[in-house]
């Protein structure tokens, strides 16, 4: 069935963004905002999947295509159970292919598909003081994670404060909402 009002659908927030872009910042104060507005949404972070990862970026794409279907059916196993999700960078990169997959599994339900944008210096700022990130991938994704999506918001971290974001992208979900218009 496909459900496409808020209020008998979950919403997913999907939020696709450069390493250090400030995704897993901004997932978790809209998940606190949502508990505060009485509407929780759970927040599923690529970094609970990502580091175990059993393949590497030089493995085949069929491995890599398995792998995001086991992730995608792991966020959607919680959406058809009827929760409100805000996902952090689950993304397959550089492969528009499994990309375009992906967009198309979730969009069955409410999407809010929001590109996370950043300054590049701040970018590599934040990087260099993340002990776990792999130096240089922030500015590879910068220069073209971005290339031919069709966002549904876009919103700059080195420009806006997080709690504007979220309240930017939860007016978009519950008073400007699509799918009840």
């Amino acid at each position: 069935m496909i459900r496409k009002s808020a209020k008998d659908s979950p919403w997913l927030v999907l939020l696709s963004g450069a390493s250090s872009s400030g995704k897993t910042t901004l997932a978790k104060a809209l998940a606190k905002h949502s508990l505060e507005c009485k509407r929780p949404f759970l927040h599923i972070d690529s970094d609970q999947f990502v580091p175990n990862c059993p393949f590497s970026r030089e493995d085949s794409h069929a491995k890599r295509a398995s792998f995001n279907r086991a992730i995608c059916n792991s966020v959607l196993a919680f959406a058809d159970q009827g929760f409100d999700l805000v996902i952090d960078g689950i993304l397959p990169y550089g492969e528009p292919e499994l990309l375009a997959n992906t967009l198309e599994t979730f969009q069955r339900y409410a999407l809010c598909y929001v590109g996370v944008h950043c300054n590049l210096h701040v970018l590599e700022q934040r990087e260099s003081l993340r002990k776990n990130r792999t130096q240089g991938w922030a500015r590879k994704q910068f220069n073209d994670l971005h290339q031919g999506q069709k966002y549904t918001l876009e919103v700059d971290t080195s420009m806006s404060e997080t709690q504007e974001i979220v309240n930017t992208i939860w007016s978009y979900m519950f008073i400007r909402n699509p799918y009840t218009s």
